[in-house]
């Protein structure tokens, strides 16, 4: 799982980090000063407890599960994790394909991203994931890069991908288009079936969770 941050977003976290940081020192000077030690002295104890605590509580907070919707909005960062079901409609060749039922497993923190995609015979794991927000609104785009390897028939080959897929219907949906070096294009479309991604790792575990959710 790689760090997926925009440099817009990096410098957000920094800046979290410099307000945190000074909000706790003037916290604990504040506390020491009530507890009558001197200026000089509280202030010096507070510099390196308040860098730890503020270090502590983001290195805490960047590790967890990114599903709190209100801290999502205050940091401007949307959720997509959890699995997602949908269908693919590819074409090789300019020939359109029957659609494909696929699943997605997105496992998200506030800095990093993994994509799992399963078919019921190929699956796939993205190598670069990042968001990109649109300038002239308010659209956010997932965009990825991955990889899938067919081993079936002793085939061992490896294909790699790129995808696109609009956030839509308040977060419960991403709709877009990839393109392989196969060569093979298409477009997916994928609404969310659970938050709940801990045991899914392949087509029929995501299958359960659908079914599980009574998603139709």
């Amino acid at each position: 799982m790689m760090v997926s941050l925009s440099r817009d977003e990096f410098n957000k976290l920094v800046l979290i980090a410099m307000w945190l940081t000074i909000a706790l020192f003037v916290g604990i000077v504040s506390l020491r000063l009530w507890m009558g030690l001197e200026l000089l002295t509280a202030a010096i104890q507070a510099i390196s407890l308040s860098i730890f605590l503020s270090t502590t509580i983001l290195f805490f907070c960047m590790n967890r599960t990114w599903k709190w919707k209100w801290l999502a909005r205050l940091a401007k960062r949307p959720i997509v994790h959890g699995v997602w079901w949908g269908e693919i409609k590819p074409i090789y060749q300019g020939a359109p394909i029957p659609a494909i039922p696929i699943a997605f497993v997105i496992r998200q923190r506030y800095a990093s991203l993994s994509i799992q995609s399963f078919t019921a015979s190929i699956p796939a794991d993205s190598t670069i994931e990042v968001f990109e927000r649109s300038d002239k609104n308010t659209d956010v785009y997932l965009k990825y890069v991955y990889q899938m390897t067919r081993d079936a028939n002793a085939e061992n080959k490896a294909t790699i991908g790129y995808g696109r897929l609009k956030l839509e219907l308040g977060g419960k949906v991403l709709d877009g288009s990839y393109w392989t070096n196969s060569p093979t294009s298409g477009q997916i479309r994928l609404q969310l079936v659970s938050r709940d991604c801990d045991e899914v790792n392949c087509f029929e575990s995501a299958k359960r969770a659908l079914d599980k959710s009574g998603f139709a």
